[in-house]
């Protein structure tokens, strides 16, 4: 039997030539978003229908190339990739700053990186990759949970208020126009 029968409706294969080492992929479909994890660079950002290289992020190599897998994180706004020198880079998707160095070990190589949303708080999962002959550890982190629709409700109400103030600032500007004096008006 050849492979390729083994696939049924997949036999329409073709090679796209990203010219790079390709330790890792993950991508998003939806937003057009291709990140491969090169380990002689760092992560690679693509966009996916053009396979156009839009920007490279850097993950420093302290010891060994060695390969090491990405994913996108936290709603697809975060790339997460692991290290030979024990941290978890996350780098803001559309800037490609480092927003978070989470540290493992400096002696690890972190090559399992995975991440997900779990009760609405994006998650990332790292595993050491050590000898194949002991365990190795999963690293879980949380992003703190800030409640940021509370934070989001204020400024809401700030800005309303904002646009309560200048209204009644424009109205008083038109009674003063066509009555020609202020009025007093208490409140409460």
């Amino acid at each position: 039997m050849v492979p390729s029968q083994c696939w049924g409706y997949y036999n329409n294969a073709s090679a796209w030539s990203l010219g790079c080492q390709i330790s890792g992929v993950a991508l998003d479909v939806a937003k057009n978003v291709l990140c491969i994890n090169d380990p002689s660079i760092g992560v690679r950002l693509y966009r996916l229908a053009e396979k156009q290289e839009v920007k490279s992020l850097r993950v420093p190599v302290k010891r060994f190339r060695r390969v090491r897998q990405v994913c996108l994180a936290d709603g697809n706004t975060a790339i997460v990739s692991g290290s030979d020198h024990g941290l978890v880079y996350v780098h803001d998707r559309r800037s490609g700053d480092v927003t978070t160095k989470l540290k493992v070990h400096p002696n690890e190589w972190i090559q399992t990186v995975a991440a997900a949303d779990i009760s609405g708080v994006s998650t990332i999962f790292a595993a050491q990759s050590r000898d194949i002959s002991g365990p190795n550890d999963i690293f879980v982190w949380r992003k703190n949970a800030i409640n940021l629709r509370f934070f989001a409700q204020i400024a809401a109400n700030v800005q309303f208020l904002f646009k309560l103030v200048v209204v009644l600032i424009a109205a008083a500007a038109v009674w003063e126009k066509l009555i020609g004096r202020y009025v007093f008006i208490p409140f409460m």
